[in-house]
């Protein structure tokens, strides 16, 4: 299931985006507040990336080192996080029925990156062996632990480069949204 998931995470969410542009109910609070949350999602995307090489962005799971330098000196999934932040803040921004959908985008998000990340763990163990294993017990999936920081290359225009089509799609959903609070109230 992990690489089914794994392969397909780009496009599964979809379905999740179309759901709250259909119910999205303007509330220019709830609203702002969300696209803030995307704005960091974003940003922990870039930064995430800069450190990253291109075979991360691939659809099998597959690595050519173990990336534990930058911020994946801090955090194994920085990139999720990113994607955990960009989901969440577009749910707050519908202000479709928050009390229910925001934990239940969050149980949604922790299911289907749980296997996904139980995949791309299970690869890295088996290939980088005790250094992974290490990797892992000293560095937490999501939280950040600013204490383990090693600095690494960023290269800034690359990830740029690199994330591309995650800021068009955030950038049309954000017009989608607009559109459909200004034009079809």
């Amino acid at each position: 299931m992990g690489k089914f998931l794994f392969k397909y995470r780009s496009f599964l969410p979809v379905p999740y985006f179309l759901f709250l542009l259909a119910v999205i109910e303007f509330n220019r609070l709830n609203f702002f507040l969300g696209f803030g949350v995307v704005f960091s999602g974003l940003l922990i995307r870039y930064f995430s990336q800069g450190f990253a090489a291109d075979w991360m962005r691939g659809s099998e799971v597959e690595a050519d080192y173990m990336l534990d330098e930058g911020v994946y000196s801090i955090m194994r999934h920085p990139l999720y996080l990113g994607n955990f932040c960009i989901g969440f803040g577009f749910s707050l921004a519908s202000d479709f029925f928050l009390i229910y959908l925001l934990p239940f985008y969050s149980l949604i998000f922790s299911i289907y990156y749980y296997l996904i990340i139980k995949e791309e763990e299970s690869f890295l163990e088996n290939k980088f062996g005790d250094a992974f294993v290490r990797y892992r017990k000293n560095t937490p999936a999501f939280l950040p632990n600013i204490k383990g920081w090693k600095k690494g290359r960023f290269l800034g225009k690359y990830a740029l480069r690199m994330e591309i089509s995650t800021y068009l799609t955030v950038g049309l959903i954000f017009l989608l949204f607009l559109a459909k609070v200004f034009l079809f109230g």
